[in-house]
């Protein structure tokens, strides 16, 4: 009988077509099935919790492994024996047994995103597959108050990619929170409970409008429910998921975190 674990990854998504198999592009999915299955010598499942798309990173990402040699081999030893045989790129850091019905997006309970943006006036080339250049610094006080107006359980239409199928647009953001760091570079973060189609990437680059002139709010625009009144979607390469939550105290703890900053 084949066994399922769940594993945690992270990579660095420049190089690939997204998380998902695609025909004549290289994916992490597939790259990480093809790993596995030189490992145990036999076909593989391999799920994951997100689709990100081209270009976008993750420094926690979750998949399951399902195998019928699985239980044969020690799962202590899967992440160093996988990582032997994946590129640079891509990395495991753990795994663990799982039941069988366990879904890793279904079952994921909130995810946090890190968008970055690079405020300075010249371009970092060690940035240039990392972060935003945007060529100067906004108004990151202006943002952080504007970020506030998407906490909450709305309806995100503005804020969701004319490509989305979903017909439901509702989403609750546990926190939205944007901050300066050192090198010239912004962060916006941010938690909810599932996100639409580019929905942060959107938000990133409205709130980036915000701060570069303040003519956007974006109350107003939320309230619209139309994307033609949002920002532009910002590039990929700035984009990184972050955080995966399954147990609601985990949850519970990183929102009184952020919230109490």
């Amino acid at each position: 009988m084949a066994m399922k674990v769940l594993m945690e990854i992270s990579y660095v998504g420049s190089e690939f077509c997204g998380w998902q198999v695609q025909r004549n592009a290289l994916s992490v999915q597939k790259t990480v099935q093809t790993a596995a299955e030189t490992l145990l010598k036999s076909p593989c499942a391999v799920t994951g919790c997100s689709r990100t798309d081209a270009g976008v990173h993750a420094r926690q990402y979750f998949c399951t492994l399902e195998n019928e040699n699985l239980d044969r081999f020690p799962l202590d030893r899967l992440p160093l024996a996988l990582n032997c045989l994946l590129p640079e790129t891509v990395g495991v850091r753990d795994a663990f047994p799982v039941e069988k019905d366990f879904h890793p997006r279904y079952r994921a309970l909130g995810k946090e995103y890190e968008y970055l943006i690079h405020g300075g006036r010249l371009k970092n080339p060690f940035l240039s597959e990392r972060a935003f250049f945007c060529g100067r610094m906004p108004d990151t006080d202006c943002m952080q108050r504007e970020a506030q107006d998407l906490v909450g359980t709305h309806d995100f239409s503005s804020f969701c990619a004319s490509g989305g199928k979903v017909e439901d647009k509702t989403r609750t953001v546990y926190f939205c929170r944007v901050e300066k760091l050192p090198g010239e570079q912004v962060s916006l973060r941010i938690c909810a409970d599932g996100f639409l189609y580019n929905m942060v990437r959107i938000i990133a680059g409205t709130l980036l409008e915000c701060g570069l002139d303040g003519r956007k709010s974006c109350g107003t625009v939320l309230s619209l429910k139309d994307r033609r009144f949002a920002g532009r979607t910002l590039p990929a390469q700035g984009l990184y998921l972050d955080r995966v939550f399954y147990r609601k105290e985990d949850l519970e703890m990183r929102i009184a975190e952020v919230n109490g900053k």
